[in-house]
């Protein structure tokens, strides 16, 4: 769900999971749209109430939410521990939107065809035969997509390549534009993706020269250094139990 407050606006995403094991509490993280996360436990009673406690191990805030749930949410005041902060918020529920049965995914270097599987995706060639990529979707929503990818073992055994796909829809209502963070390789690149009559206007977004001074002061990073020189082995690897 969507947790806003105050001047802060609705800038967190709250997300539970599973009871807390001896009581009635429900475990849950809270992520801010800066990638500040917080512990949550909720507590629901009686007649619709509820209340919820965010913690912050890193700055040792803890917040205190009370309010009633109805069919829209939950409302209601908030306080903290720390500085006597206090005030009013809100909480929705995250909506998502309907996943097309077909989508064309775009990265740096080439392109995947993706169709709807049990909820979830799998690429396939141009035969409609799976290739063994999986795209896990965690949320497809107006307020952002999430989805993880998982390519099959290499030919040597080695774990496939794996990603994250944050970024959100476009107005358009037919593309995605976002960030993926992967395995090995380059630590971020930008990723599209397309469906419906905008399917075919996908392409590989390393096409797209970068912008001058764009990329000269991270080509020579340790990082960037390290996952290059993970792929050259992982390449080495595949040539080899090739030959």
């Amino acid at each position: 769900m969507r947790e806003c407050e105050g001047a802060k606006g609705c800038v967190t995403t709250w997300k539970f999971s599973a009871k807390r094991k001896g009581d009635d509490y429900l475990l849950g993280s809270g992520v801010s749209s800066t990638g500040e996360r917080t512990a949550l436990l909720l507590k629901a009673g009686e007649n619709h109430s509820v209340v919820i406690v965010s913690s912050n191990a890193e700055t040792n805030e803890r917040v205190v939410y009370t309010g009633t749930e109805d069919n829209d949410g939950i409302a209601g005041k908030f306080h903290s521990d720390n500085n006597e902060k206090t005030g009013n918020w809100y909480a929705q529920p995250i909506k998502d939107i309907e996943r097309p049965q077909k989508i064309k995914y775009c990265g740096p270097m080439a392109c995947h065809n993706l169709v709807l599987t049990d909820g979830n995706y799998v690429s396939v060639d141009d035969r409609g035969n799976p290739s063994g990529t999986k795209w896990t979707v965690e949320q497809f929503s107006a307020e952002g997509v999430k989805i993880e990818r998982q390519d099959p073992p290499a030919p040597n055994g080695s774990a496939g390549y794996r990603a994250t796909l944050t970024g959100r829809i476009l107005a358009s209502g037919e593309r995605i534009e976002g960030e993926q963070d992967g395995s090995f390789g380059p630590a971020k690149v930008r990723f599209v993706m397309t469906w419906g009559s905008s399917y075919p206007e996908a392409q590989p977004t390393g096409a797209n020269p970068p912008q001058p001074g764009q990329y000269s002061t991270q080509l020579l990073t340790q990082d960037n250094i390290r996952l290059w020189t993970q792929i050259f082995r992982f390449l080495a690897n595949v040539a080899e139990s090739n030959n």
